[in-house]
């Protein structure tokens, strides 16, 4: 499984600032590394390339390509990954107040985890900036997967064992899908070279 690189590179600055956000395990997503690369380094661009082979690259605003990457994005195609969670959860709720009503239950709409705003970031170094975003995209990504989660949990009944359940047969799926389609075609892993 693919993480996020997220760079922060300006080359009036004198270092680029890589963080990367990866999911650890379930709907589990970590910042789990931190690296700081002088522009003068004699490695620079095996550093560079060795952080971001095989992980989606995203670039922070204002920020350039300290090399050339073939599948680098910015942040905002992070809107596509906030409209798909919302439009799950939406789906989500309607299934849910269909199953109650054909079955006349009392069933509980699931309460998310909020979906972030890009924050503002006006600091002047790099890890910083980085570091804003990563978060960022932690987020964003959190609140996919959580609310993935509660769509995974209603595939199966509990006691039965049957499915489909409340979900219909088409949020009906036994996987959780840690990024959806439509997100997923736009990013994709920077090859290694």
């Amino acid at each position: 499984m693919s993480g996020f690189a997220i760079i922060d590179h300006r080359p009036h600055n004198d270092e680029t600032a890589i963080w990367l956000t990866n999911h650890v395990d379930g709907t589990v997503i970590r910042n789990t590394n931190a690296v700081v690369i002088q522009h003068d380094d004699p490695d620079y661009s095996k550093k560079v390339r060795s952080l971001t082979a095989y992980r989606w690259v995203v670039l922070t605003e204002g920020s350039e390509p300290p090399l050339p990457f073939a599948h680098a994005v910015e942040t905002a195609v992070f809107d596509v990954l906030i409209a798909s969670t919302a439009r799950l959860q939406d789906r989500i709720g309607e299934a849910i107040a269909e199953y109650a009503e054909r079955h006349k239950a009392n069933l509980v709409v699931p309460t998310y985890l909020p979906i972030p705003q890009l924050p503002a970031v006006d600091q002047v170094e790099a890890r910083f900036r980085a570091l804003a975003v990563a978060n960022y995209i932690g987020a964003v990504w959190s609140a996919w997967l959580f609310t993935e989660e509660h769509r995974l949990r209603r595939t199966v009944a509990p006691k039965t064992r049957e499915t489909p359940w409340i979900m219909p047969p088409d949020l009906n799926s036994p996987t959780l899908a840690t990024l959806p389609a439509e997100f997923a075609d736009r990013v994709k892993p920077e090859p290694l070279s």
